[in-house]
Protein backbone atom coordinates (compact mmCIF):
# COMPACT_ATOMS: atom_id res chain seq x y z
CA UNK A 1 0.00 0.00 0.00
CA UNK A 2 1.35 3.45 -0.98
CA UNK A 3 1.03 6.26 1.52
CA UNK A 4 1.21 9.94 0.66
CA UNK A 5 3.63 12.09 2.64
CA UNK A 6 1.58 14.38 4.91
CA UNK A 7 2.07 18.07 4.11
CA UNK A 8 0.82 20.99 6.19
CA UNK A 9 0.68 24.76 5.87
CA UNK A 10 2.32 26.39 8.89
CA UNK A 11 2.78 29.94 10.12
CA UNK A 12 5.26 31.40 12.57
CA UNK A 13 3.35 33.05 15.47
CA UNK A 14 4.26 36.65 16.21
CA UNK A 15 5.59 35.85 19.69
CA UNK A 16 8.18 33.52 18.10
CA UNK A 17 9.93 36.35 16.25
CA UNK A 18 13.21 38.00 17.30
CA UNK A 19 13.94 41.74 16.97
CA UNK A 20 15.33 40.95 13.52
CA UNK A 21 11.89 39.60 12.51
CA UNK A 22 13.13 36.01 12.16
CA UNK A 23 12.38 32.79 14.02
CA UNK A 24 14.47 31.75 16.98
CA UNK A 25 15.89 28.22 16.78
CA UNK A 26 13.61 26.88 19.51
CA UNK A 27 10.58 28.17 17.66
CA UNK A 28 11.64 26.41 14.47
CA UNK A 29 11.66 23.27 16.66
CA UNK A 30 8.07 24.13 17.64
CA UNK A 31 7.12 24.24 13.95
CA UNK A 32 8.57 20.73 13.56
CA UNK A 33 6.52 19.62 16.55
CA UNK A 34 3.36 21.18 15.12
CA UNK A 35 3.82 19.29 11.85
CA UNK A 36 4.29 15.98 13.71
CA UNK A 37 1.27 16.55 15.96
CA UNK A 38 -0.97 17.47 13.05
CA UNK A 39 0.18 14.39 11.11
CA UNK A 40 -0.76 12.29 14.14
CA UNK A 41 -4.18 13.91 14.46
CA UNK A 42 -4.92 13.37 10.77
CA UNK A 43 -4.59 9.59 11.20
CA UNK A 44 -6.86 9.51 14.22
CA UNK A 45 -4.34 9.86 17.05
CA UNK A 46 -5.18 13.06 18.87
CA UNK A 47 -3.63 14.01 22.17
CA UNK A 48 -6.78 12.88 23.94
CA UNK A 49 -6.70 9.46 22.29
CA UNK A 50 -3.14 8.90 23.52
CA UNK A 51 -4.27 9.82 27.04
CA UNK A 52 -7.33 7.58 26.83
CA UNK A 53 -5.20 4.62 25.72
CA UNK A 54 -2.50 5.33 28.29
CA UNK A 55 0.35 5.63 25.78
CA UNK A 56 2.41 8.31 24.11
CA UNK A 57 5.69 9.27 22.45
CA UNK A 58 8.69 11.04 23.95
CA UNK A 59 11.59 12.35 21.90
CA UNK A 60 14.96 10.84 22.85
CA UNK A 61 17.13 12.57 20.23
CA UNK A 62 16.59 15.27 17.65
CA UNK A 63 18.94 16.70 15.03
CA UNK A 64 18.17 19.89 13.10
CA UNK A 65 19.83 21.75 10.23
CA UNK A 66 18.83 25.31 9.33
CA UNK A 67 19.37 26.19 5.67
CA UNK A 68 18.32 29.77 6.27
CA UNK A 69 16.38 31.81 8.80
CA UNK A 70 12.59 31.87 8.66
CA UNK A 71 11.08 35.34 8.40
CA UNK A 72 7.81 36.35 10.01
CA UNK A 73 4.85 36.10 7.65
CA UNK A 74 6.36 33.55 5.30
CA UNK A 75 3.98 30.71 4.30
CA UNK A 76 5.74 27.54 5.44
CA UNK A 77 5.08 24.04 4.12
CA UNK A 78 5.81 21.16 6.48
CA UNK A 79 6.30 17.56 5.27
CA UNK A 80 6.70 14.66 7.67
CA UNK A 81 6.90 10.88 7.59
CA UNK A 82 8.10 7.88 9.63
CA UNK A 83 11.44 6.55 8.39
CA UNK A 84 11.51 3.28 10.35
CA UNK A 85 10.54 1.34 13.47
CA UNK A 86 12.69 -0.81 15.78
CA UNK A 87 11.06 -3.45 17.96
CA UNK A 88 7.77 -1.56 17.58
CA UNK A 89 9.06 0.85 20.24
CA UNK A 90 11.63 3.19 18.66
CA UNK A 91 10.72 5.21 15.59
CA UNK A 92 12.48 7.85 13.53
CA UNK A 93 10.41 10.68 12.11
CA UNK A 94 11.61 13.07 9.42
CA UNK A 95 10.28 16.62 9.14
CA UNK A 96 11.08 19.10 6.39
CA UNK A 97 10.16 22.80 6.29
CA UNK A 98 10.18 24.79 3.06
CA UNK A 99 9.05 28.16 1.70
CA UNK A 100 7.94 28.31 -1.95
CA UNK A 101 9.79 25.06 -2.60
CA UNK A 102 13.03 26.23 -0.93
CA UNK A 103 14.23 24.09 1.98
CA UNK A 104 14.61 26.20 5.14
CA UNK A 105 15.05 23.59 7.90
CA UNK A 106 15.19 19.79 8.31
CA UNK A 107 14.88 17.51 11.32
CA UNK A 108 15.39 13.86 12.17
CA UNK A 109 13.66 12.87 15.40
CA UNK A 110 13.95 9.62 17.37
CA UNK A 111 10.85 8.85 19.39
CA UNK A 112 10.22 6.26 22.09
CA UNK A 113 6.74 4.78 22.44
CA UNK A 114 5.84 4.69 26.14
CA UNK A 115 3.09 3.59 28.49
CA UNK A 116 1.82 6.27 30.84
CA UNK A 117 1.76 4.96 34.39
CA UNK A 118 -1.57 5.93 35.95
CA UNK A 119 -0.39 5.42 39.53
CA UNK A 120 2.44 7.63 40.69
CA UNK A 121 3.08 9.08 37.24
CA UNK A 122 6.11 8.19 35.16
CA UNK A 123 6.49 6.44 31.81
CA UNK A 124 7.77 3.06 30.63
CA UNK A 125 8.98 2.17 27.09
CA UNK A 126 6.59 -0.33 25.55
CA UNK A 127 5.70 -1.88 22.18
CA UNK A 128 3.15 0.03 20.15
CA UNK A 129 -0.19 -1.59 19.44
CA UNK A 130 -1.01 -2.99 16.01
CA UNK A 131 -3.56 -0.20 15.55
CA UNK A 132 -0.93 2.47 16.19
CA UNK A 133 1.68 0.80 13.96
CA UNK A 134 -0.87 0.62 11.14
CA UNK A 135 -1.57 4.34 11.54
CA UNK A 136 2.13 5.30 11.46
CA UNK A 137 3.70 3.12 8.73
CA UNK A 138 7.36 3.48 7.79
CA UNK A 139 7.79 5.08 4.38
CA UNK A 140 10.61 4.60 1.87
CA UNK A 141 11.48 8.19 0.96
CA UNK A 142 14.66 9.19 -0.86
CA UNK A 143 15.87 11.71 1.72
CA UNK A 144 18.90 11.19 3.98
CA UNK A 145 18.74 11.61 7.73
CA UNK A 146 19.84 14.97 9.10
CA UNK A 147 23.44 15.08 10.33
CA UNK A 148 25.41 17.67 12.24
CA UNK A 149 28.20 19.71 10.58
CA UNK A 150 31.67 18.28 11.13
CA UNK A 151 34.11 19.88 13.54
CA UNK A 152 37.32 20.56 11.58
CA UNK A 153 39.18 22.54 14.25
CA UNK A 154 39.03 21.43 17.86
CA UNK A 155 38.82 24.37 20.28
CA UNK A 156 38.18 24.15 24.00
CA UNK A 157 37.13 26.84 26.46
CA UNK A 158 36.44 26.94 30.15
CA UNK A 159 32.84 25.98 31.01
CA UNK A 160 30.33 28.72 31.79
CA UNK A 161 27.31 27.91 33.96
CA UNK A 162 24.01 29.57 34.71
CA UNK A 163 21.18 28.17 36.80
CA UNK A 164 17.41 28.36 36.65
CA UNK A 165 14.32 26.96 38.30
CA UNK A 166 11.90 25.22 35.94
CA UNK A 167 8.59 27.09 35.86
CA UNK A 168 5.42 25.13 36.58
CA UNK A 169 3.76 27.02 33.71
CA UNK A 170 6.23 25.45 31.24
CA UNK A 171 4.74 21.95 31.61
CA UNK A 172 3.61 20.09 28.48
CA UNK A 173 0.82 17.44 28.25
CA UNK A 174 3.17 14.89 29.89
CA UNK A 175 3.75 17.37 32.76
CA UNK A 176 7.41 17.93 31.94
CA UNK A 177 9.43 20.52 30.02
CA UNK A 178 8.66 20.40 26.29
CA UNK A 179 11.71 19.53 24.17
CA UNK A 180 12.15 22.86 22.26
CA UNK A 181 12.64 24.66 25.59
CA UNK A 182 16.08 23.03 25.95
CA UNK A 183 17.18 24.84 22.78
CA UNK A 184 15.93 28.11 24.27
CA UNK A 185 18.14 27.46 27.32
CA UNK A 186 21.20 26.76 25.15
CA UNK A 187 20.67 29.99 23.20
CA UNK A 188 20.22 31.92 26.44
CA UNK A 189 23.58 30.56 27.60
CA UNK A 190 25.17 31.79 24.36
CA UNK A 191 23.45 35.18 24.60
CA UNK A 192 24.74 35.79 28.13
CA UNK A 193 28.32 35.18 27.04
CA UNK A 194 27.87 37.37 23.96
CA UNK A 195 26.66 40.27 26.11
CA UNK A 196 29.53 39.78 28.55
CA UNK A 197 31.94 40.03 25.58
CA UNK A 198 30.31 43.20 24.25
CA UNK A 199 28.56 41.45 21.33
CA UNK A 200 24.91 41.67 20.23
CA UNK A 201 23.26 38.26 20.78
CA UNK A 202 20.41 39.21 18.45
CA UNK A 203 22.84 38.80 15.54
CA UNK A 204 23.27 35.07 16.21
CA UNK A 205 22.11 32.83 13.35
CA UNK A 206 21.18 29.18 14.06
CA UNK A 207 23.03 26.65 11.89
CA UNK A 208 22.31 23.29 13.57
CA UNK A 209 21.36 21.61 16.86
CA UNK A 210 21.29 18.13 18.31
CA UNK A 211 19.77 17.26 21.67
CA UNK A 212 19.95 13.91 23.46
CA UNK A 213 17.31 13.82 26.17
CA UNK A 214 18.07 11.80 29.29
CA UNK A 215 15.25 12.62 31.72
CA UNK A 216 12.14 14.74 31.86
CA UNK A 217 12.24 17.87 34.01
CA UNK A 218 9.24 18.91 36.08
CA UNK A 219 8.13 22.21 37.56
CA UNK A 220 10.21 23.49 40.45
CA UNK A 221 13.35 21.54 39.52
CA UNK A 222 16.58 23.53 39.76
CA UNK A 223 19.02 22.98 36.89
CA UNK A 224 22.45 24.08 35.72
CA UNK A 225 23.25 24.79 32.07
CA UNK A 226 26.99 24.38 31.45
CA UNK A 227 28.35 25.67 28.11
CA UNK A 228 31.76 25.44 26.45
CA UNK A 229 33.23 25.52 22.95
CA UNK A 230 33.90 22.21 21.18
CA UNK A 231 35.37 23.56 17.95
CA UNK A 232 34.78 25.25 14.60
CA UNK A 233 33.30 24.01 11.34
CA UNK A 234 34.91 24.38 7.92
CA UNK A 235 32.96 27.64 7.47
CA UNK A 236 34.13 28.96 10.84
CA UNK A 237 30.83 28.44 12.66
CA UNK A 238 31.23 27.80 16.38
CA UNK A 239 30.24 24.41 17.83
CA UNK A 240 29.14 24.51 21.47
CA UNK A 241 28.20 21.83 23.95
CA UNK A 242 25.62 22.51 26.65
CA UNK A 243 25.02 20.10 29.52
CA UNK A 244 21.74 20.37 31.37
CA UNK A 245 21.93 18.76 34.82
CA UNK A 246 19.80 19.01 37.91
CA UNK A 247 21.34 20.75 40.90
CA UNK A 248 21.82 17.37 42.57
CA UNK A 249 23.83 16.10 39.59
CA UNK A 250 21.33 14.12 37.50
CA UNK A 251 21.91 14.47 33.74
CA UNK A 252 18.86 15.83 31.91
CA UNK A 253 20.10 16.62 28.39
CA UNK A 254 23.21 16.93 26.25
CA UNK A 255 22.93 19.69 23.63
CA UNK A 256 25.18 20.57 20.70
CA UNK A 257 24.56 23.88 18.94
CA UNK A 258 26.24 25.34 15.87
CA UNK A 259 26.02 29.12 15.54
CA UNK A 260 27.41 32.05 13.55
CA UNK A 261 26.81 35.78 13.42
CA UNK A 262 24.84 37.48 10.70
CA UNK A 263 27.15 38.83 7.99
CA UNK A 264 30.62 37.82 6.90
CA UNK A 265 32.61 39.04 9.88
CA UNK A 266 32.71 36.56 12.75
CA UNK A 267 33.97 37.19 16.29
CA UNK A 268 36.84 35.45 18.01
CA UNK A 269 34.65 32.77 19.52
CA UNK A 270 37.32 31.57 21.91
CA UNK A 271 37.61 35.11 23.29
CA UNK A 272 33.82 35.29 23.72
CA UNK A 273 33.85 32.14 25.85
CA UNK A 274 37.28 32.60 27.48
Amino acid sequence: MTHAIPTFSLRLPRHCVSPRQVARAGDVWRLFQEAAVRASMDVGWSGQRFIDEGVGFIVSRMTVIHHREVEYGEPIDGRTWIRDWRRATLSRREVRLSVAGEAVAEATQQWVHVALNSEGGGITPTRASEALLASFPAMDVDSPMVRMPEVVESVRSAPHVFSLDVWHTWMDPFAHVNHPVYVDWADEAIARQMIAAGQDPQQIVPVAEQVRFKRGLTGGTSVNIETQIQGLTVRGDVVLRHRVDTIDGQAAADIITVRRLQGERQPDWLAVFA
